[in-house]
């Protein structure tokens, strides 16, 4: 496997001789690599047919040509926030990326293990970005490899709710509305994960997201929804920590507050509960709810997509 990822890197036009290879942790769609070159480290991905998850989950190895395509464009518009690729090797369909200073955890580890250390600048940094992607105009992205559905079908679509409506039938016209809400909608550049384990924090307190694999144009409201989902589950997890809860809802409402109109549509709230459900009944379940948070979690789930708003399972829920 090392011989592989030494070709890549010299087909990335990086000299691999006595590279430092060790695999990487974390990701279910790739496998990852970080390899040291003298005093340069970078990052080899290369996609997964099979997802690494227990069930059938395929999805077409060449998402790293809109993977590749979608950080370009990201950087381009939010430079300091998002990493510049050094190539994509299509052969063995990867992707070579410089890896950021270390120590970087994703926000998803900071939430979990040491919640403290969230920044409030963090959720009007992460609205600022949204902002400034969503409103950018897509039309010089027609054409390329993320003016397709193909992976928000294979990666979102299909997997995330299509299955919920399987799993939730009582939810299913709702869920088929919002189908048909991201296949129609196409006015953004969007991320497709906006989540805590796509966003790097690095160690001056800056952010560096990645994982654009999902990116497409598409619709604005993926990107709100999937944040919020995992915010909302970790103000379920620490209800009972009345700082940490506070901060949370605060980041909620600052993250919020600088979006456009379009990353917020009426739909948000069934997309959100539409999110929560998969990370608690889906393909894609988070480990860490007890089960008496799991309950009000996915009480929470249920009621957005029966039609409630945001504010109002916040209060009536105390999250």
């Amino acid at each position: 496997m090392f011989n592989e990822i030494e070709q890549i890197l010299l087909l990335a036009g990086l000299d691999s001789t006595d590279a430092e290879i060790s695999p990487l942790t974390g990701g279910v769609s790739s496998e990852t690599f970080s390899a040291r070159l003298g005093s340069e480290s970078f990052v080899v991905k290369q996609a997964l047919e099979q997802l690494n998850v227990t069930e059938e989950w395929r999805a077409d190895r060449r998402r790293v040509v809109a993977e590749g395509q979608a950080l370009e464009w990201f950087h381009s518009l939010t430079p300091e926030y998002v990493p510049r690729p050094i190539a994509v090797v299509e052969q063995f369909y990867a992707l070579v990326l410089p890896m950021a200073t270390p120590p970087s955890p994703d926000l998803r580890r900071v939430l979990l293990d040491s919640p403290h250390d969230f920044k409030a600048e963090w959720a009007s940094t992460l609205g600022t970005i949204l902002r400034t992607w969503h409103l950018a105009d897509p039309s010089p992205a027609t054409g390329t490899a993320l003016d397709d559905v193909l992976r928000l079908t294979d990666l979102r679509i299909t997997p995330f709710y299509r299955d919920m409506a399987h799993r939730w039938p009582e939810h299913r016209a709702t869920i088929e509305t919002l189908i048909d809400e991201l296949l129609s909608v196409k006015t953004a550049v969007v991320h497709g994960d906006f989540t805590p384990k796509n966003i790097l924090c690095k160690p001056d307190g800056t952010l560096w997201i990645i994982d654009t694999e999902v990116s497409h144009i598409g619709n604005p409201v993926i990107d709100t929804a999937s944040m919020l989902a995992h915010l909302i589950l970790k103000s379920v997890l620490y209800s009972s920590e009345l700082d940490v809860a506070s901060a949370l809802v605060s980041a909620r409402a600052t993250f919020l507050s600088g979006l456009p109109a379009p990353s917020v549509p009426p739909s948000l709230g069934a997309h959100v509960g539409l999110f929560m459900g998969v990370r608690l009944a889906g393909r894609a379940q988070v480990p860490y709810m007890s089960p008496g948070s799991h309950q009000i979690a996915e009480e929470v789930a249920r009621a957005l997509l029966e039609g409630a708003r945001l504010e109002e399972v916040g209060a009536q829920w105390r999250i």
